[in-house]
């Protein structure tokens, strides 16, 4: 019976945001293939003549539970993770919890004291891979395992990064995940070339994976945060994270608002913001996915300036509600931007009143 272990912290993660939603269907995507080569080769080893048949019949449900392979999602931490526990449930596999404190855990790691198959393995026995739907702390790993990659920004302009991510970056033994992984799997082109060429990962050992973008389950709910007056609304997000480069858009709404007050567009910022930022409409804490969802369905525009993006789920969200989108054409968004979308240069604030005109234009 092979066992399948699943670095389920993204998915614990409430800050992980569109990577841990895209870590959610890859781990579906893996677990379904999986159990999809399981019945395969069930089904062929199994494959007898009428003659053998009635002898094997009585094997044959043993044989086939004995093939199953079984999945089970793992954290770490001092408690277990409801949000995991329901994504188990509702994909039909097991959930882990091991209940070591995430600091001491990543300790652990870095001095070989831990590993994510080893823990596991006192629990569950023997693992026969292990899934990685994200970068983190799993120690030393000795069972054959898969890596997803999001992007590589942190090695593209460490400065995006403040000083603890970049910290963690440096002590996170990344180039060895990548040579050790048996594949590595990328959400886009873009992130797989520039792994190969910032990294010097082995082409023949990556795969694009492919997927649908699924909007956000939740039913939309107005948040109690924004304004009655915020009728027409830019739906910016990532607040002060240079990455997002949301002054860019800033600028543009500012000159759009001088040059059209009658149709004047408030900013809406997701994401911890500066004093030069206080003009905007931010959320005191975290938005919960209702709110997001609302967001997304009722804004006059998406504007997603990013100097770079490893694939640019939210972009897909909007677009689900038919949200117009407005994007940087940096890193893979060119190449993931779903049908519609109009590219600005992220430096070029110009570009992107010239699109918010013909946006208001459409809309009028």
């Amino acid at each position: 019976m092979p066992r399948i272990l699943i670095d389920a912290r993204a998915v614990a993660d409430p800050n992980a945001g569109g990577v841990g939603r895209v870590a959610r269907l890859w781990i579906k995507q893996q677990t379904t293939n999986f159990k999809q080569q399981s019945r395969l080769v069930s089904s062929s080893e199994f494959r007898v003549s009428s003659g053998d048949a009635k002898q094997l019949e009585p094997n044959l449900e043993t044989r086939n539970s004995k093939l199953e392979t079984v999945f089970a999602c793992v954290t770490t931490g001092l408690k277990p993770s409801e949000e995991v526990k329901k994504f188990c449930d509702d994909l039909g596999i097991g959930y882990l919890h091991l209940k070591i404190p995430n600091k001491i855990w990543t300790l652990g790691c870095m001095l070989g004291v831990f590993a994510l198959d080893r823990a596991a393995e006192r629990r569950l026995g023997k693992i026969d891979r292990v899934l990685l739907p994200n970068l983190g702390f799993v120690g030393r790993l000795a069972t054959p395992y898969e890596l997803l990659l999001h992007d590589v920004s942190f090695a593209i302009e460490p400065r995006w990064f403040g000083w603890r991510r970049r910290l963690w970056h440096a002590l996170l033994p990344i180039r060895d995940l990548m040579r050790g992984a048996e594949m590595l799997h990328g959400v886009s082109e873009r992130t797989l070339n520039d792994t190969v060429r910032l990294f010097g990962a082995d082409p023949a050992r990556c795969a694009l994976f492919k997927f649908d973008p699924t909007s956000i389950r939740e039913q939309p709910r107005r948040p109690v945060w924004l304004p009655d007056s915020a009728n027409r609304f830019a739906l910016l997000l990532g607040g002060a994270d240079p990455r997002k480069n949301v002054r860019t858009a800033l600028q543009a709404l500012t000159a759009f608002n001088l040059r059209h007050p009658d149709q004047r567009i408030v900013p809406v910022v997701l994401g911890e913001l500066t004093k030069n930022h206080a003009a905007c409409i931010r959320p005191s804490g975290q938005a919960t996915d209702a709110e997001l969802a609302y967001l997304y369905k009722n804004a006059t525009v998406f504007m997603y300036p990013s100097w770079y993006e490893g694939f640019g789920l939210p972009l897909h969200e909007a677009k689900f509600f038919n949200t117009p989108c407005l994007c940087s054409t940096a890193g893979a968004l060119p190449e993931t931007a779903p049908q519609g979308t109009i590219f600005c240069h992220p430096a070029k604030p110009h570009e992107w009143l010239s699109a918010l005109e013909a946006v208001a234009k459409a809309g009028a």
